[in-house]
């Protein structure tokens, strides 16, 4: 089995979603008081295709015998202008996900590599995502992959 990531194309487009969806419908059963399941397509081809086209936005693929296993969709982002903060240019990790089929193959570690690699090439100094506490499996794969706890988000609800 050869694993081969590259830069998603328009005709990605169906599969990314597919993928896109297994990862959404985690949250929306995990967490229905905050993720719904829309009537429409959660993705547009024009979302996507604005994607593509973006400088600081990176979709990739890792592709397994010629179909689409796994994607990263990671974003260029700065600190707002704050005088307490560090400016700071750093890449944000907005989406990842692979086929069960393909998982515990280093697929996943090969697309975080290159969102890295993409991301340093643009000038972050780091590399941040979130992660919600009942995905233990994608915090574990994310500490093994060198990342650190550095925030917590915390909720109360009012009613």
């Amino acid at each position: 089995m050869i694993i081969r990531v590259r830069a998603a194309a328009a005709g990605d487009y169906e599969r990314i979603c597919e993928l896109m969806d297994t990862v959404d419908s985690l949250h929306f059963d995990r967490l229905p008081d905050i993720y719904r399941r829309p009537a429409e397509p959660a993705r547009t081809r024009s979302w996507f295709e604005s994607v593509l086209r973006d400088r600081n936005q990176c979709l990739r693929v890792a592709e397994i015998d010629g179909r689409a296993a796994g994607y990263i969709h990671g974003t260029i982002r700065e600190t707002p202008p704050d005088p307490v903060l560090v400016p700071r240019r750093f890449a944000k990790l907005d989406g990842m996900g692979v086929d069960e089929r393909y998982r515990r193959r280093g697929t996943g570690r090969m697309l975080l590599d290159a969102l890295r690699r993409w991301a340093e090439e643009r000038g972050a100094d780091s590399l941040e995502l979130n992660v919600h506490d009942f995905n233990r499996g994608a915090m574990e794969f994310y500490r093994a992959e060198g990342f650190d706890d550095f925030r917590h988000l915390m909720k109360k609800p009012l009613r």
